[in-house]
């Protein structure tokens, strides 16, 4: 595309004015991202990535802490996918002593060690990560050119956003496995008399408030079994926030002012251009400044005066214009 305009200009050496006909040639047109100062960025951003770390490290080491003493009150069997059948506990529960013997147990079926080792572990390094990220957004404010130590925050937030997206992977799976295994687990755990009658306690809080031969801590075991669920729900959704917000920063330039950016090709007949081609806003609301020019001159003898003529023969011009 080429355009041709007609333009005046004041010469600063004579002060008068006289026309400059010259040619633009457009060359091509590209985005420009400029960072944008702190303050113009919402403070949300900062508040809303914050809490959802501190969801993922509390939730972390809740699942993580809640799991390992379950598995401390069962003698380091899984409690996950595991299966129970009690006996005599009716009998337990009218003498006074809620604590259980090896043979009030009548069968039972753990599920893998891996799993809660998973969710045990996991769940931990969710909690050191999550505080690791949120120690660092808090450290590098709201974004944009800051006045701290990283003058430039958005540098963090490529690798937070793969950091997130792994353990938010991560944290699916913990989830399933938490909730899956402990509902699984509460929905098999059976209560017999000694004579094989149905006991009447039957319910898992119910059977979960005795405390199990194993159990040398005196575990309140439902409430383990509550709060690892909670742990758990809260550290994937703590993951799921905060990779959704890291995405949405990423799509939406919130660290950066877009510019729009056309460059041009100008080519001037004057042979007088003391004065640069610089149009500071042009019809369409675009700031035009000079990239590069090249140019001629020539020094002639007048007496005891050395007369200097410049003529810009070809100059290359770009257009700004601020498109968020």
């Amino acid at each position: 595309m080429q355009l041709s305009e007609l333009s005046t200009f004041s010469n600063p050496y004579t002060g008068s004015t006289a026309p400059n006909h010259r040619r633009k040639k457009f060359i091509k047109e590209e985005i420009e991202l400029r960072d944008r100062a702190e303050s113009d960025i919402s403070p949300y951003w900062k508040i809303l990535t914050l809490l959802s770390y501190l969801m993922t490290a509390i939730g972390g080491i809740t699942t993580s802490i809640s799991i390992g003493s379950l598995l401390a009150a069962f003698h380091n069997n899984c409690v996950l996918y595991g299966r129970l059948t009690m006996r005599g506990l009716d009998e337990v529960a009218a003498s006074g002593n809620r604590t259980l013997y090896e043979e009030n147990i009548a069968n039972e079926s753990y599920g893998l060690l891996a799993d809660c080792t998973y969710c045990e572990y996991c769940s931990a390094a969710s909690t050191v990560v999550g505080t690791a990220l949120g120690c660092m957004f808090f450290q590098c404010g709201r974004g944009g050119v800051t006045g701290k130590s990283l003058t430039k925050s958005w540098i963090i937030v490529p690798p937070a956003l793969v950091l997130n997206l792994v353990f938010f992977i991560l944290s699916i799976v913990t989830f399933a496995k938490t909730i899956g295994g402990l509902s699984f687990f509460c929905n098999n755990l059976r209560s017999e008399t000694y004579t094989g009658e149905q006991s009447n306690i039957t319910t898992c809080l119910e059977i979960l408030s005795f405390h199990f031969p194993d159990d040398v801590y005196n575990t309140n075991l439902y409430l383990d079994y509550i709060l690892a669920q909670v742990g758990a729900s809260l550290t994937f959704l703590g993951w799921l926030i905060s990779l959704f917000i890291l995405i949405l920063r990423c799509f939406i330039p919130v660290d950066f002012v877009v510019y729009g950016r056309r460059l041009y090709e100008v080519r001037s007949s004057d042979a007088d251009q003391s004065r640069p081609l610089i149009e500071a806003r042009n019809k369409v609301g675009w700031d035009e400044d000079i990239v590069t020019s090249t140019s001629s001159t020539e020094f002639s003898e007048n007496g005891d005066k050395s007369i200097a003529t410049t003529s810009f023969t070809n100059k290359k011009v770009s257009s700004y214009k601020k498109l968020t």
